[in-house]
């Protein structure tokens, strides 16, 4: 479940499968989210997620939650989301054992330098279209990233134009797009330089 969906969040809609009737109130539920500070966590659990992953996931992480998730949905089809959330694992394991890894910043700067070229690209075209919608859910998208690898000012740029890019003129928009492509080039820099060193 997306911590942050259109139309409703991922915190909500959790809300409201806990509160429904039947089998749905009982599914276990794996938040995915890419703010992972303990209020956040703490938001997820609160809502009746059983388990939280960072954003960009790791799928071997991801398979392994959804594996154990899979004995306790014909297990518990009777039983309170309570019951659930303590029948399955502790609802922060899984947030410990993966952020506790060491060097997550490694393990993640491949995928960023590979996967967030092509989304920046994106997100100039989106620009040069002013299209508004899809800026926007593109500077969501890189910031999920971002904050992965704790770029805090390109992340903090990235919520800046999602969250007011709508009310930019196109002149205004190109300045923020290009100060985040610089950003973004500088974030890739430093991760190779990381890379090269093998920190």
């Amino acid at each position: 479940m997306d911590v942050r969906m259109p139309q409703i969040d991922g915190l909500d809609a959790t809300r409201q499968l806990r509160a429904s009737e039947g089998l749905s109130a009982h599914q276990p539920v794996i938040g995915v989210t890419a703010n992972v500070f303990e209020d956040d966590l703490d938001q997820c659990r609160a809502a009746g997620m059983n388990d939280v992953l960072a954003k960009p996931l790791e799928e071997r992480a991801l398979f392994e939650l959804i594996l154990r998730a899979l004995p306790a949905i014909s297990a518990n089809a009777s039983a309170p989301p309570s019951t659930l959330a303590s029948t399955t694992m502790p609802p922060d394991t899984n947030v410990v054992q993966v952020q506790a890894r060491p060097n997550p910043i490694v393990r993640l700067a491949p995928i960023f330098l590979e996967t967030t070229p092509p989304v920046l690209a994106d997100l100039v075209a989106a620009h040069e279209r002013y299209d508004q919608a899809e800026i926007g859910r593109l500077a969501h998208r890189l910031r999920s990233s971002s904050l992965a690898i704790e770029a805090e000012e390109l992340s903090e740029a990235l919520a800046s134009l999602e969250h007011h890019g709508a009310d930019l003129s196109r002149e205004q928009l190109g300045i923020v797009v290009e100060r985040i492509a610089t950003l973004h080039a500088t974030a890739c820099n430093d991760l190779r330089n990381m890379l090269d060193r093998g920190v």
